[in-house]
């Protein structure tokens, strides 16, 4: 997997909520907004197939052992509810 591209994504999710509290915290508007913005880890999606890693249909042994470490998408989204 490109971990480049994953930290990028997470650090532009990061960045756009931040910019976005600013921009309401300006308008003095912060106080009538909550936001969260979720980073969990790497959950088990679809991404791993899409990746650079994969070659012939064949994932990687480095990228099969990253999923190894990963959340199920679906116990990551009941969490997530419940915490909300």
């Amino acid at each position: 997997m490109t971990w480049s591209r994953y930290g990028t994504s997470k650090l532009a999710a990061l960045g756009v909520a931040e910019a976005l509290f600013k921009e309401l915290e300006t308008a003095g508007k912060a106080d009538h907004v909550q936001m969260v913005t979720l980073c969990p880890g790497i959950v088990n999606t679809a991404l791993r197939e899409s990746s650079t890693q994969v070659t012939n249909g064949k994932v990687s042994e480095q990228a099969t052992a990253a999923v190894m470490r990963t959340y199920n998408p679906q116990l990551t989204t009941r969490r997530v509810r419940s915490a909300l």
